[in-house]
């Protein structure tokens, strides 16, 4: 379904998924600066010598480096603030929750309309296949009825023994056959089968056709169907027997003084004396023809209904309604699966969807946290410079014989950062959870639409079928 995409390929980045974690901001190590500056040795040393001037009203430049340090100090961590806070910012704005529900909502209704449109191209493919059910079972019902056929059709499932035997009476007649037919042949043995091969195929052939489509026509209703077939059958037993007594001639030509010549021979023979063959071996090939004409005739009588017909139709009417009632499972089957695929999408959507509200509550709260942090730790800077100075300090006014610069009483500030990038998106909390939960109902009657569509698709496709009124009308839809 093509609404799948807008829940799984739209789905956020690995690194949006993550909610931005808070470094906090480390402290200074006070000591190691106090002692990598020198402070107690530079105070005394320089208070000794009464500096700064007791006028004056600017750092020296111990003051100067504490300053320095700090300030380098605030800018490495003012530049982690700012890395943290792009990252929140980068997580907010790629949630995006507001579009995000739009494009939801859009996709569930989405997969619930093409839901709908599935249903009505299954209703319309069936529809089609219970229409050919029902012309079907209108002329299987008025063939019974016309035919007073109140039995099943009884033929075999499967044909492949018939044809089976049929190859078995070729081959057996051919091989036997070959061996009586072989003398007088320049090609020997092999030239024999040959010519029983094409023996056995004329009577096999014409024995099937007689047991399929003459001997059966004697079950048929109408009595000049059932005459011309006993008026048929004798005479197609003349003609097999007549066949067989020519190929006894046959064989009995190929043994005379003239085998080049042994059909125009035999059929000499024939016309003058018909039934006279000159050796027991030609009556064998000839009671083996017969023999295996009659076994093909009746395995072809075998592979229908006795009654002309009524196999045929009820194959074909077994068949129509076996692929409507396949094609019909089918769709019902292709129509649960697309309805779990339309519930599964749209819960993964309400799930996306409340992930990613939990991850923008997630990275605002990271947001305010980081803010916080740094704002403290501005604070905390500003104390540490002004502890150092006051180290300095009171090292130096311990020292000094003149009183010290009046600033030595004042607090240091440290230039105020400036605010804080604001958030990407403007959040309004309250309007964004009505939002969702707008959303919400939405997906909820998606689902309901879904499966309400199904149980009802379901319900009109098993009412097709009803072939004991409907299949009347077929024939005028």
């Amino acid at each position: 379904m093509s609404a799948r995409h807008n829940f799984h390929d739209k789905s956020m980045p690995e690194h949006q998924r993550l909610a931005p974690v808070v470094q906090p901001f480390p402290e200074l190590n006070l000591e190691k600066i106090k002692s990598d500056l020198n402070l107690v040795k530079e105070g005394e040393k320089r208070g000794e010598k009464n500096l700064p001037p007791s006028d004056s009203a600017m750092f020296d430049d111990v003051e100067h480096r504490i300053i320095t340090c700090i300030e380098a100090e605030q800018k490495r961590q003012q530049h982690l603030f700012g890395e943290q806070l792009n990252a929140c910012h980068q997580c907010i704005a790629g949630l995006d929750l507001e579009n995000e529900a739009v494009n939801i909502s859009g996709a569930a209704q989405r997969a619930s309309s093409e839901f709908v449109v599935k249903v009505d191209e299954g209703k319309a493919t069936l529809f089609t296949l219970w229409r050919n059910a029902c012309l079907i079972e209108n002329q299987w019902n008025d063939f019974r009825q016309k035919n007073h056929l109140l039995h099943p059709a009884d033929y075999p499932l499967s044909r492949l023994w018939n044809f089976a035997i049929i190859i078995l009476i070729l081959a057996t007649e051919s091989i036997l056959n070959g061996s009586f037919l072989a003398r007088g042949l320049e090609t020997g043995f092999l030239g024999g089968v040959v010519q029983a091969f094409a023996i056995a195929a004329i009577n096999v052939v014409f024995g099937v056709f007689l047991g399929d489509s003459i001997v059966r026509h004697v079950f048929h209703r109408s009595w000049a169907m059932r005459t011309l077939a006993y008026i048929e059958i004798p005479i197609s037993a003349g003609i097999a027997v007549c066949f067989n007594l020519l190929v006894g001639h046959y064989r009995d030509a190929l043994g005379s003084i003239d085998p080049m010549h042994a059909s125009q021979v035999a059929m000499g023979t024939f016309s003058d004396h018909p039934f006279v063959l000159a050796e027991f071996q030609s009556w064998i090939l000839f009671a083996m023809g017969l023999f295996f004409w009659t076994v093909a005739a009746l395995d072809g009588f075998k592979m229908d209904d006795p009654y002309p017909g009524y196999g045929k139709i009820n194959r074909k009417h077994e068949e129509i309604i076996q692929d409507y009632t396949n094609e019909k499972a089918n769709i019902i089957g292709d129509l649960s699966h697309t309805r779990d695929r339309a519930i599964e999408y749209i819960h993964t959507a309400r799930q996306s969807l409340a992930e990613r509200k939990a991850m923008l509550s997630t990275a605002l709260e990271a947001r305010e946290r980081l803010i916080h942090l740094f704002e403290s730790h501005q604070n905390y800077l500003n104390r540490a410079a002004n502890d150092l100075l006051s180290f300095y300090r009171n090292a130096n006014m311990l020292a000094r014989a003149t009183p010290a610069p009046k600033h030595f009483n004042n607090n240091y500030a440290l230039p105020k950062p400036p605010s804080p990038a604001p958030s990407p998106n403007v959040v309004n909390q309250a309007q964004l959870d009505l939002h969702i939960e707008a959303t919400n109902i939405a997906l909820k009657d998606a689902i309901t639409q879904v499966n309400t569509r199904f149980e009802q698709a379901a319900g009109e496709f098993r009412q097709i079928g009803d072939f004991s009124g409907e299949a009347k009308n077929a024939t005028v839809l």
